[in-house]
C-alpha cells in the first residue's frame, strides 16, 4: 500500500509542524488495486529533533477508531549519523494475534513502501 498523505493535523505551528502533545494525524493508505484504507495516529509525547511516541489505530474517514481492529504502540527517534540522521522505529502491539493480522494485510510491504517513498522525497 502506498501511504497518502491527505492527513489532518492538530497543534501545528506556522511551519505546519506538529508541536506538543495531543495532536492527531488521519491518513488514508491505497492499495494497488485502489483501496482505501484509513488510519489515526494520536501523538503522546513529542521530544523536539529528537523523538516522539504515538498510537496508531485503524479509522474511518472522520477519525472515529474501528474497534474490530487493534492498534499499535510506536517510538520513533532520530539518531545523529556520519551520513546524517538515523531513524529508528520500535513498534508494538498488545499480543501476537494483533501482529500477525496487520501482517497479512500486508504490513510490512506497505512500511517498507512508506519508507522508499520518504527516501525518494528526501533525495530530492
Amino acid at each position: 500500500m502506498r501511504n497518502q498523505l491527505e492527513a489532518n493535523q492538530t497543534n501545528q505551528n506556522d511551519k505546519g509542524c506538529i508541536s506538543g502533545v495531543g495532536g492527531s494525524w488521519i491518513y488514508t493508505m491505497a492499495g494497488p488495486d485502489d483501496s482505501r484504507h484509513w488510519a489515526r495516529v494520536d501523538y503522546l509525547s513529542i521530544d523536539l529533533n529528537k523523538s516522539f511516541k504515538a498510537s496508531d489505530c485503524f479509522c474511518d474517514e472522520n477519525g472515529i477508531a474501528n474497534n474490530d481492529m487493534s492498534g499499535m504502540h510506536r517510538k520513533n527517534e532520530f539518531l545523529p549519523d556520519v551520513a546524517g540522521t538515523k531513524e529508528h522505529v520500535e513498534i508494538t502491539f498488545a499480543d501476537l494475534s494483533n501482529l500477525e493480522k496487520i501482517l497479512a494485510m500486508g504490513f510490512e510491504s506497505g512500511f517498507t513502501s512508506a519508507l522508499t517513498n520518504l527516501e525518494d522525497i528526501l533525495n530530492n
